[in-house]
């Protein structure tokens, strides 16, 4: 089973898209909660030190844009 970003549960398919976007998600608010409790600073030193792929920060930098703190289990704005 799945959680949704919209809180609806659904069945992964065997075409592995609905777990690739889950999956990115859940890196993406990772990459967002290690912001939040690092700190700039460290986040930075994080960043440098890690080869990310451009897609997943390129998503992180949205979605703290946008204001998502990873606050709430599955948010995405």
């Amino acid at each position: 089973m799945l959680w949704l970003t919209n809180g609806e549960m659904m069945k992964l398919k065997d075409n592995s898209n609905y777990s690739e976007k889950y999956r990115h998600q859940c890196a993406v608010r990772q990459l967002i909660m290690y912001r939040k409790q690092w700190g700039l600073s460290q986040f930075r030193e994080y960043m440098r030190k890690h080869k990310l792929d451009w897609q997943l920060v390129r998503d992180f930098e949205e979605q703290w844009t946008r204001g998502n703190r990873a606050d709430k289990k599955g948010e995405w704005k």
